[in-house]
């Protein structure tokens, strides 16, 4: 357990409810000692998102981003939960806060740029997706969504 209080998690894909509630309960004791406290912040919001909580899993983002500022992850899985509830303006801002933090992460780059193309921000989307396919030149599928956004481009020239 005490890993979820240090490191920042990606997803914590527990088995049952009660694994979350136990999980969730023990995160809670932790960051009411107020001791070192981004980590743990981080990752109750990962379980309370992962089991439907989403207004407390916001919360605990905004809570982990504050207390984590040299950490892109809690910015970067909001964005990914805003984007997941259909609120894609205020996961571009979140996604650009955790990009503003780690500005080579392919994955925020491919992530932010799949976003601004759904929006029709294709200039903006190239940007992203022509950063990460250089970054990253053996991914096939950013390279057909780059080349894709280029045409639409073109096509709209």
């Amino acid at each position: 357990m005490s890993d979820y209080f240090d490191t920042p998690y990606a997803a914590l894909m527990l088995d049952e409810i009660e694994d979350y509630e136990l999980v969730i309960g023990e995160l809670t004791s932790f960051i009411d000692q107020g001791l070192n406290t981004g980590a743990a912040l981080h990752n109750r919001a990962i379980a309370r998102w992962e089991i439907g909580q989403n207004q407390e899993a916001l919360v605990d983002f905004n809570a982990a981003i504050a207390a984590l500022p040299d950490s892109h992850m809690p910015a970067q899985y909001k964005g990914v939960m805003l984007h997941k509830l259909g609120r894609i303006t205020e996961a571009m801002e979140s996604l650009g806060l955790a990009i503003s933090i780690a500005p080579n992460d392919v994955w925020l780059r491919r992530t932010r740029g799949y976003m601004q193309a759904e929006l029709g921000l294709l200039e903006d989307a190239l940007h992203d997706l022509d950063h990460a396919v250089g970054l990253d030149p053996s991914f096939q599928y950013t390279i057909n969504e780059r080349d894709k956004v280029r045409s639409l481009l073109q096509r709209k020239q």
